[in-house]
């Protein structure tokens, strides 16, 4: 293995994948002492997947024996048996790193050498944090400065959302986006009106969005309202128990887990009675692209009895995860012990003359730091009940084509879910859930039905 570097980038040093493994190591609900042999395959895969020059193999035990790291003609194989901890992990990593530094070719056109090797590293640290659990991420400077600016005003610690991240497409995900909220209030039969809302995400101020479009609605005097949480990805955690809150006047919405093994802790997300929620009916739309944060909310109005659920099963995602600063570990260079400005300072003393001020030294200004974006912890539903591949379960699901968004006026769920509230004679569960299987025809030539 050729000998460690002494000038420029050293790989072996890992100074970001040191950091981020810390904070997995601290707050990761996932144990990395069983899966450390995983987590040093899926990072040096992942920097073969970058570098043309680079393969890796492994075994398929498992979990894997040994990895064989091949860069040119040149191989390193690495034994595996003793990886069963964080800083044994860390060291195999930094041996087969040292190894591709001191093997790697010239960089492929388009790429700067000097940009190469910090690549390098930050696809270590993504391969090993994929494999941890496919949905962390460390994000590059520019990406997570905007993220951190669009949750501001909301709690960056506490995201709950579905979409799995990576530096390139993360500010694609509609959860952190916009609320992409539409409300509008639509008349329908018996001279009835029910209010419509549709909430994309909860991005800072969707609950605020809520609350305003609450507050309106009341004014006209509706009979009912609906919800649609379809396609919502979720967010901030915080926004979505608002929201919910908003509805509901007291009860244990449900509960957040985090922390790492031997130190979770656990968190009862309740709604308090502030004497505004709204009294009509309610139905909540849902999709299996509901997840995360909306999953919460449709569970907490079906199971504390505050409306129904019609749509499909949701898509079972209950990941809580909090952003984290990785600062990228540069320091100034250590200054010369006697420079010239020492001695031309000594001289003016020998000579009588006044000194001639020092230069004025700029402060070091730390690189922006990466955005480690970390799963550390679960949502459990109203009810203490896993959402985690269970999802929230619809009371009903229409067969109507409900998964796919269209126009409101050719939107079937919304037309039946507005049914539904003009057609009961009550705003209690019970009558809203009879009138919709009322609605639907047992038969499968008699219109809708349910399924």
């Amino acid at each position: 293995m050729p000998a460690r570097v002494t000038r420029g980038y050293d790989l072996s040093q890992l100074s970001v994948f040191l950091k981020t493994l810390f904070f997995v190591r601290e707050n990761s609900p996932v144990d990395v002492g069983p899966r450390a042999r995983e987590l040093v395959v899926g990072a040096l895969r992942e920097v073969a997947s970058q570098e043309k020059d680079i393969v890796v193999e492994s075994d398929s035990a498992s979990p894997p024996r040994w990895v064989t790291v091949i860069v040119g003609e040149q191989r390193c194989t690495l034994n595996l048996d003793r990886v069963d901890a964080p800083w044994s992990l860390r060291s195999t990593v930094g041996d087969a790193l040292r190894f591709v530094q001191g093997n790697l070719g010239p960089a492929a056109p388009g790429v700067e050498p000097a940009e190469r090797l910090p690549r390098i590293e930050v696809a270590a640290t993504n391969g090993m944090l994929w494999a941890l659990d496919g949905r962390s991420a460390l994000l590059d400077a520019e990406t997570y400065q905007k993220l951190r600016a669009r949750v501001a005003d909301g709690d960056p610690s506490a995201r709950a959302d579905g979409d799995v991240v990576d530096s390139q497409e993360f500010m694609k995900a509609g959860a952190d986006s916009s609320n992409s909220s539409a409300m509008v209030s639509q008349r329908v039969s018996a001279g009835a009106i029910v209010a419509y809302a549709r909430l994309g995400g909860f991005a800072p101020g969707a609950s605020a969005d809520v609350e305003r479009w609450l507050a309106t609605s009341a004014g006209e005097r509706v009979k009912g309202r609906v919800l649609d949480l379809r396609d919502n990805a979720g967010g901030l955690l915080g926004e979505a128990v608002k929201v919910a809150d908003a509805f509901i006047k007291e009860g244990a919405l449900g509960a957040a887990v985090n922390g790492a093994p031997g130190r979770q802790h656990r968190t009862e997300l309740v709604a308090r009675d502030d004497g505004r929620e709204p009294g009509g009916a309610l139905v909540v739309l849902v999709n299996r692209r509901t997840a995360a944060a909306s999953e919460l909310v449709a569970a907490a109005i079906k199971n504390l009895g505050r409306g129904v659920v019609i749509g499909e099963p949701t898509a079972g995602v209950a990941s809580i995860r909090t952003l984290f600063d990785v600062s990228k570990g540069l320091r100034p260079p250590t200054p010369s012990l006697h420079t010239a400005a020492d001695r031309d300072f000594i001289q003016d003393v020998i000579d009588g003359k006044a000194p001639t001020p020092p230069p004025v030294v700029q402060p070091y200004r730390d690189p922006e730091p990466l955005g480690l974006v970390l799963v550390t912890g679960r949502l459990l539903a109203s009810g203490g009940a896993e959402i985690e591949r269970v999802g929230a379960v619809p009371d009903l699901k229409p067969s109507c084509p409900a998964g796919e968004r269209v126009r409101p006026d050719e939107d079937c769920l919304m037309t039946f879910a507005q049914e539904v509230i003009a057609r009961s004679k009550d705003a209690q569960r019970s009558t809203l859930l009879s009138v919709a299987k009322a609605l639907v025809s047992p038969s499968p030539g008699g219109g809708r039905r349910a399924e």
